[in-house]
């Protein structure tokens, strides 16, 4: 199987935007998304596209597993992807 790297999404780097803001969410473009005060959130707000992607993927693998062992979490998943898309 050929491995591929793929560019993130997002990106999160230092910044002095205002001597406020430290922290800049940018796309592939470098067109700036957020300004955050910390890493943390500079790092989860540029996660969040793969993270949804990664989840719905759960939620279709949740989906097809047999019985009804995994109902609560797949209800759980599926709110949690609705609340992402703005479904919520």
């Amino acid at each position: 199987m050929k491995s591929t790297t793929r560019t993130p999404a997002w990106s999160a780097s230092p910044t002095s935007v205002f001597d406020y803001w430290k922290w800049r969410v940018t796309d592939r473009s470098g067109r700036a998304l957020a300004l955050v005060l910390t890493e943390n959130d500079a790092n989860l707000i540029a996660a969040a596209p793969e993270l949804l992607e990664k989840l719905t993927r759960c939620k279709n693998w949740l989906s097809s597993y047999p019985g009804d062992g995994a109902d609560s979490m797949l209800q759980e998943v599926r709110a949690v992807i609705a609340k992402a898309e703005g479904r919520e």
